[in-house]
């Protein structure tokens, strides 16, 4: 798993999914009603949040290990960035996460049940104040960071599923 994150794939991963969960939707619409014609583009707007935490949680194990990297002679977008410049694409991915759903329940692409996932805002928050206090003199800070964006993501999730089945159970 390390080398595959470290020669950048896991951009793939994280492209895979979507591509995954779209193909089912398809299937499932064609089989249920028929339907093939309906847009994709809201199916992979709303699965965009989580995968953005998910790459989040990649990019705190790369900027983790870019000393070793750097020794190894290994290339990461995070050493290519900086820890500054880490440091705020971490910053970004948490933040547009939490924006994009604000924008889905604003313009009514989602229920407001989905603004559950702001119970998670908290632990974004630790996170984010733990990787800007990383120095170059102790990456040593953040040796936990992915884990806890692993579990900002299953809790993040979580809620979002939780929100989307209140809001079916509550409509007539």
């Amino acid at each position: 798993m390390r080398s595959f994150c470290r020669k950048g794939y896991w951009m793939l991963s994280v492209s895979v999914s979507p591509v995954l969960v779209a193909i089912s939707y398809l299937f499932y619409l064609h089989k249920k009603s028929g339907i093939v014609g309906l847009s994709l583009w809201p199916v992979l707007l709303v699965i965009t949040p989580p995968g953005l935490l998910i790459m989040a949680m990649l990019h705190a194990g790369n900027t983790r290990d870019m000393l070793q990297d750097k020794e190894g002679g290994i290339r990461t977008r995070a050493m290519k960035m900086g820890l500054e410049g880490s440091q705020i694409a971490y910053q970004t991915l948490l933040l547009v996460a939490y924006l994009l759903i604000t924008i889905m329940v604003m313009i009514q692409m989602l229920d407001s049940w989905v603004f559950l996932v702001l119970l998670s805002f908290p632990l974004a928050i630790k996170n984010l104040k733990l990787m800007k206090r990383a120095t170059m003199d102790d990456l040593g800070i953040i040796r936990f960071l992915d884990t806890y964006t692993a579990r900002l993501v299953l809790i993040f999730s979580l809620l979002m599923v939780a929100g989307n089945l209140i809001a079916s159970l509550t409509y007539d």
